[in-house]
C-alpha cells in the first residue's frame, strides 16, 4: 500500500489525500531559463569554475590559453564560497567546468565547444560576438 492509498482511507483527510495527488501530478520545479543570443563587446570578463582533477575544466582552460585569453578561475575546492556563488549564477546547475562570459553563463564544457571554440580567435583580437548563452 502507497502513501496516497493510506491518505485516502483516512476519514476527514479527503482534502490532504486531494492535496497529495495534486502534488505528485504537478511539476512545481521551476522551469530553465530559454538559451538566448547575446552579442558581447571587448573588453571580455572570462570567469571558469573548476575543481582539481577535471579533464573538462583542463581542456577548457587549455583552449583559453592557447588563444592567449585571460580568464579568472573560481576553484570549488580551495574558495570555500565558490560553490555556493557558482549555483547562484547558474541558477542551480552543478557540475565543472561551468563558464561565464561578461556575466552571462555559458554552460558546461560540451556548450563551450560548441559555442565558443569558434570565437576564441575573435575574443582574443577584442572583436564584437554573438553566441548563446543560459542566462545573465
Amino acid at each position: 500500500m502507497n502513501l496516497h492509498q493510506i491518505l485516502l482511507k483516512w476519514p476527514g483527510n479527503v482534502w490532504l489525500a486531494m492535496l497529495f495527488l495534486f502534488l505528485c501530478a504537478s511539476d512545481l520545479s521551476s522551469s530553465p531559463t530559454p538559451d538566448k543570443r547575446v552579442t558581447i563587446s571587448s573588453p571580455f570578463k572570462i570567469e571558469v569554475y573548476t575543481m582539481i582533477f577535471c579533464g573538462h575544466c583542463k581542456a577548457v582552460k587549455t583552449a583559453l590559453e592557447e588563444h592567449n585569453i585571460e580568464y579568472l578561475e573560481h576553484s570549488l575546492v580551495w574558495k570555500s564560497n565558490a560553490h555556493h556563488d557558482m549555483l547562484a549564477r547558474t541558477g542551480g546547475v552543478d557540475g565543472a567546468p561551468q563558464i561565464f562570459i561578461n556575466n552571462y553563463h555559458v554552460g558546461s564544457r560540451s556548450d563551450f565547444e560548441k559555442e565558443m571554440r569558434g570565437l576564441l580567435p575573435k575574443i582574443a583580437r577584442g572583436d564584437t560576438i554573438t553566441l548563446t548563452v543560459k542566462s545573465e
